[in-house]
Order: C-alpha cells, then sequence, then structure tokens
C-alpha cells in the first residue's frame, strides 16, 4: 500500500468532515480524497468526470486501506440519477468547479438536493481552481459545504449594479481578489507545487507571426455582428483552420504558425501541443507526421474513448507528439513531457490554468517550458489570440474582452 506525502498525511488528520481540498494539480489531491474517506466512513459516493471513473476506480484499489466501500460515478449518472442512489455516508466531488461551483446549474441542484435528502456527515469538494469567472462560483461552492449565505448580502458585497439603457447589469467589483482568497480558505485549504516541494523555475517564451495574404482575405469574408461568432471565426484563421459553416466546406490555409510548429516538433523529443480546435488538431496531425513519419502522435480531445490507455503510453514513450484540445484540461498526467507549446488558446482561464499543470509534477524538479504561438497585432487588426492571452493571464475568461470591446 503505498504511503502519503506529509502534507497528505496531514489534510487526513486535521481536515474538516465538510470542505474544499483547493490543491493546484499535481499535488495529490486525488489520493489524499481517497485516504479521508477510508480513514472516516464506511460509503463514500465519488462523483467524477466521464472519462476519469475507471482511473479513479484504479486509485481506489491502490490507495484504499480500510473497508470503506467506494461508488463512482460520472457527472452525468449523478445529474440523472441522484434521487434514486443509495444514501452514503460521505460524498466526495472531483473536478468540482465543472457543473457544482454555478447554484443555476443542474448538478449543484442535484448535489444540494442529495445532500439534504440524506443528511450527509462528509461532503469533499476537489479543484485546483474553486474561484472560475465570478465569485458565484465561490457562493455556489459555499452553499454545498453547508454555508447559510444569503444571496442577497453576497450580491451587495461583491457586484454594483450597473444601469444598461433600461436594464440594469450587476457587475462584479474591482479589488475583491483578497477578500474571496479568505473566504476560499475558510471552507477548504489551498494549496500549490511550490508550497511543498522545490520546483525549478519555468520558461516561458513569446512568438508572434503575420497574417498572409489568404489568411486576411479569409478574415474580411468571415466577418458576423455577433462578436462570439465574429472572434471565434477569426481565432481559426488566426490558426490555419476554418471549420466548415455548412455552405463551405473545411479551409486549411498555410502559415507561419503551423510551419513553426514542425520545427519544435523536430527540436524536442516530447511535446504537448495545445489548440482549442479539433481541426487544427488534425491538420497538425497530418502536418507532423508528413515531415516525421515515424513520430508517435497522439490526439486527446473529447472523442478519446480510450485516455487512460494513451495517458500510459505516452509515459512510457521516448519520442512523441501529444496534441490536447484545450477543453480536455483534468485529470490526467503528463509530466515525463517538459515542453507545452499553446497554438490557440481556450477562452477558458480555468481550462488554461488546469492544462498548463498536465506537464508538471510533485516530485518533477525539471523545469518546463511554456510557448505562446501568438498572431502579431497590427494597425488595422486587431490580433484574437493577443486578446485572450491578455485575459487569461490576467486570470479572465476571453469573455470579458468580447462584451467590452
Amino acid at each position: 500500500m503505498p504511503e502519503l506525502y506529509k502534507h497528505q498525511q496531514r489534510a487526513v488528520d486535521e481536515s474538516p468532515d465538510v470542505c474544499g481540498i483547493w490543491w493546484k494539480p499535481r499535488t495529490g489531491k486525488t489520493f489524499t480524497v481517497i485516504r479521508l474517506a477510508s480513514s472516516r466512513t464506511k460509503f463514500c459516493l465519488v462523483v467524477v468526470l466521464k472519462s476519469l471513473v475507471e482511473q479513479w476506480e484504479e486509485h481506489i484499489i491502490d490507495w484504499n486501506n480500510s473497508d470503506c466501500q467506494f461508488k463512482v460515478i460520472s457527472k452525468e449518472t449523478f445529474r440523472r440519477d441522484w434521487d434514486k442512489l443509495y444514501s452514503y455516508e460521505a460524498i466526495a466531488i472531483d473536478e468540482s468547479h465543472i457543473g457544482f461551483h454555478n447554484f443555476k446549474a443542474q448538478l449543484h441542484k442535484a448535489a444540494i438536493s442529495y445532500i439534504k435528502k440524506h443528511n450527509i456527515k462528509y461532503i469533499w469538494l476537489a479543484t485546483a481552481t474553486p474561484y472560475t469567472s465570478s465569485s458565484w462560483s465561490i457562493y455556489s461552492a459555499g452553499k454545498l459545504l453547508g454555508r447559510n449565505w444569503s444571496w442577497y448580502d453576497w450580491k451587495k458585497r461583491f457586484f454594483n449594479d450597473i444601469r444598461m439603457g433600461h436594464r440594469v447589469i450587476p457587475v462584479q467589483k474591482k479589488g475583491i481578489e483578497d477578500e474571496l482568497a479568505i473566504i476560499i480558505n475558510k471552507i477548504g485549504s489551498t494549496l500549490s507545487l511550490s508550497d511543498i516541494s522545490e520546483q525549478a523555475e519555468d520558461e516561458y517564451i513569446k512568438e508572434y507571426f503575420d497574417l498572409n495574404a489568404e489568411q486576411k482575405h479569409a478574415i474580411k469574408e468571415a466577418f458576423d455582428p455577433l462578436p462570439i461568432v465574429r472572434f471565434s471565426a477569426y481565432h481559426q484563421i488566426e490558426n490555419g483552420t476554418k471549420l466548415s459553416d455548412g455552405y463551405n466546406e473545411d479551409r486549411i490555409f498555410k502559415c507561419e504558425k503551423t510551419d513553426r510548429l514542425i520545427e519544435l516538433v523536430g527540436s524536442c523529443d516530447k511535446i504537448a501541443i495545445v489548440a482549442r480546435y479539433n481541426l487544427q488538431l488534425n491538420n497538425y496531425k497530418k502536418e507532423i507526421l508528413i515531415k516525421y513519419p515515424n513520430k508517435s502522435v497522439y490526439i486527446i480531445n473529447g472523442a478519446t474513448k480510450n485516455k487512460n490507455e494513451i495517458i500510459k503510453q505516452i509515459e512510457k514513450d521516448e519520442e512523441c507528439v501529444v496534441l490536447l484540445n484545450s477543453m480536455c484540461s483534468a485529470g490526467y498526467s503528463l509530466s515525463s513531457i517538459d515542453t507545452m507549446v499553446f497554438t490557440s488558446m481556450d477562452f477558458s482561464f480555468v481550462n488554461f490554468e488546469q492544462i498548463s499543470q498536465r506537464i508538471k509534477n510533485l516530485n518533477k524538479n525539471k523545469p518546463c517550458t511554456y510557448i505562446y504561438l501568438l498572431t502579431r497585432k497590427v494597425k488595422d487588426y486587431a490580433s484574437v489570440d493577443q486578446r485572450i492571452y491578455d485575459c487569461v493571464m490576467d486570470k479572465k475568461d476571453f469573455d470579458y474582452k468580447i462584451f467590452n470591446t
């Protein structure tokens, strides 16, 4: 039976029966949650992403050191069947920020109902990002953890009502980060890799690229009055692809960014490449195999069914390329890889934060290199790449910029 690290054992010994485990990726929160449950209860329900069910079941076999019985189900199953589930003494929710940190979402409502119906004694929420795009995420997590906070008081405390025409829109106040951090630490424990181990200083590189004539023409053709449609189309074209809209076929643009990416692949034994669009990932795989036909190239996206087996193979390979959809950001480790390239960043800060940590590890003291391939901002064109980068570096979703442009 594997042993916990000191910080994990301390959490098992000292954590309240109801709390958040707000630990950054690669700090061992999964194993800590399993030991928390096995040390305190006989029956525990674990709710996880659908793609992680089997992985959690494997970890429980390895880390459960008591006769505690675990039931692992997907979030989709929980949302559908919560009122049919048996009464468990404990519930643990992994990656709780997805669905559960939104009091309007069906998952949150289902969890509240299940906890109340069975008077659950032990509740653990596990995520590296308890705060998503709004302080309402903290409010929602607190409600699951038994905090009897007033919706009206919270809104008054953290939001200002701004009149826009005939409507009144609540806008989150600025400068509330320290206050929210105090609340987060009151309802759970926070931990990062640098708190528990010596971490080498990582390298961050930004490279800029110009649009070619074909891309510029395609951007002019892609104008749409709806900002989200317009920016999504521009972003795709900046990165060398344009998905079919039902009237036009998929388009691939030869561009500087793709050429540079192929060069980077040739300079690294193992490399992870992050992109927002599956058409972009598929094109990269095609181009990489043309240039390096003997390279192992893996794609991890929402359609990947055998992700656990692929991850295990990646960790064994001495040379390979891993193409990651930016939304597939949680629940796996690529710690054998030291270089991650962002070619088209996700609009979500949470997804960026999560996927950046995939190549980190508690026992890894080797520096990681993060490379951002960005379209250059010019006088007559504001780069979407740059706008997204600016937003996530400021810990905001790209929506923030879309609707404040």
